[in-house]
């Protein structure tokens, strides 16, 4: 797809927010051409940013696509403590002492 005009740049912007199916050198070569019209300096204003927007798009399909990772956090600051005074109930109820291995 050769990016020539803003109807082009809405094309692309549309096929990203909709995930057409395209190929990696596909999407790679519309990236490419939307880049360069954002930095070149005789491009109008309106097509720097039909070409962000576009370029937006794409680059929050990225996002999508990652991989997501799950992170496993203990808020319970104190669990060490906590253990400790189960094991002395546990061991106030059952009457046991350290003594129960010997």
């Amino acid at each position: 797809m050769d990016i020539v005009n803003r109807s082009d740049m809405q094309l692309a912007e549309k096929a990203a927010r909709e995930r057409w199916e395209m190929s990696d050198d596909q999407r790679s070569n519309v990236v490419s051409q939307l880049v360069a019209i954002i930095a070149d300096p005789s491009a109008k204003n309106r097509e720097k940013i039909a070409a962000s927007r576009a370029l937006a798009a794409f680059d929050r399909l990225n996002v999508d696509e990652k991989p997501k990772t799950r992170t496993n956090v203990n808020l319970n600051l104190e669990l060490s403590e906590r253990k400790k005074d189960l094991r002395r109930r546990i061991e106030g109820l059952t009457g046991s002492d350290d003594d129960q291995g010997s």
